[in-house]
C-alpha cells in the first residue's frame, strides 16, 4: 500500500507552463543571464527584433521536435499537442513580459528575480517531465531521449543545456562580436540546472503518484516508429 499522494498530470502540466513562463521572464529581467535554453531564442530576438522573444521560442521549440523525431526515429500524436503548447507558451512569455515591464531593476531586486526564476524553472521543468502528458517541445526533447535510450535526466539535461549555450555563444560573437544574453546566471544554469531538476524529480517520485484525470497521458499515446 502506497502512502504517496495522487497528483493530477493535467495540473502538473498547467503548473509547469505557468511557472516557466514567469521564470524565464524573471531571468531576463535579472540581467544575470537567462537559462541556456532561453538564451537561443533571446539572442535570435536581439538579432531580429521584428520577431518577439515569445515567437522565437515557438520557432526554436518546433525545430527541437523535428530534431527529436530524427534522432529517436519515433513520432506520436502527442507531438501535435506539443506544438500547441509551444504556441501557448510563446504567447504567455510575451504577455508576462508586458506585465512585469515596470518592476524595479535595482541590484537587490535583480538578484531576487534570478534566484526565484532559476528555482522556478527547475520546478516547472520537473513538472513537465513527471506529468507524462504532451509538453513543451524543449521538455519533450529531454524526456523522450531519456525514455528512448534509458539515459539519466541529469546527463541529458546538462548535455542539452551545454549545446544551447554553445549555439548562443557562437551567434553572439558572429553578430555582436561579444557575449550577449548570457552571463554568470547562464553558467550556473549549465552546471546545476540538470542536477537540480534530477533532484526535484526524485523528491516528486517519493511523495506523489502522477496520474492523469483524462486518458491522454504519454503512456496511452502509441509511438510510431519511423523506418
Amino acid at each position: 500500500m502506497t502512502n504517496k499522494t495522487r497528483f493530477s498530470c493535467e495540473l502538473a502540466e498547467l503548473i509547469g507552463l505557468v511557472i516557466n513562463s514567469f521564470s524565464i521572464n524573471l531571468l531576463v529581467k535579472s540581467n544575470f543571464g537567462v537559462s541556456v535554453i532561453s538564451s537561443v531564442p533571446l539572442v535570435l530576438n536581439k538579432i531580429n527584433t521584428t520577431i518577439s522573444f515569445g515567437e522565437w521560442n515557438i520557432i526554436c521549440q518546433i525545430i527541437a521536435i523535428i530534431i527529436l523525431v530524427i534522432v529517436t526515429r519515433r513520432a506520436h500524436i502527442g507531438y501535435a499537442a506539443s506544438f500547441v503548447m509551444a504556441f501557448l507558451f510563446g504567447f504567455l512569455i510575451d504577455v508576462v513580459k508586458v506585465l512585469i515591464i515596470g518592476w524595479p531593476i535595482t541590484f537587490l531586486f535583480r538578484s531576487i528575480y534570478f534566484v526565484v526564476g532559476f528555482s522556478g524553472l527547475a520546478v516547472g521543468i520537473s513538472m513537465f517531465i513527471k506529468c507524462r502528458l504532451p509538453v513543451l517541445p524543449f521538455d519533450s526533447f529531454v524526456r523522450d531521449l531519456c525514455l528512448t535510450f534509458s539515459w539519466p535526466v541529469k546527463y541529458v539535461k546538462t548535455a542539452f543545456d551545454a549545446t544551447c549555450f554553445s549555439i548562443t555563444v557562437f551567434l553572439s560573437y558572429l553578430y555582436f562580436g561579444r557575449l550577449t544574453t548570457v552571463g554568470i546566471g547562464t553558467v550556473i544554469s549549465v552546471l546545476f540546472m540538470g542536477i537540480l531538476v534530477h533532484g526535484i524529480c526524485l523528491r516528486l517520485d517519493k511523495r506523489f503518484d502522477f496520474e492523469p484525470v483524462f486518458n491522454l497521458s504519454g503512456e496511452i499515446i502509441e509511438a510510431i516508429k519511423i523506418n
